[in-house]
């Protein structure tokens, strides 16, 4: 009864182990998509300035065009 205790607390144990690890990795993954997803966000926001810049332009061009 002893010994099946026992492979039992070292099979949880190693089970326990393997979770700890694929949680850091999953912990990691999420922040460096985090990490991706603000940089993506702030690229968006600065071309959507430069879009809206040369719309801009591009409306004073044809206005003095007419």
């Amino acid at each position: 009864m002893n010994q099946i205790l026992e492979d039992t607390i070292t099979i949880l144990s190693k089970e326990n182990e393997r979770l700890k690890r694929k949680y850091f990795f999953a912990t990691k993954d999420n922040y460096d998509l985090n990490k991706q997803l603000k940089e993506a966000l702030e690229e968006n926001e600065k071309l959507e300035i430069e879009y809206k810049r040369l719309t801009s332009m591009i409306q004073r061009y044809d206005k003095g065009r007419i």
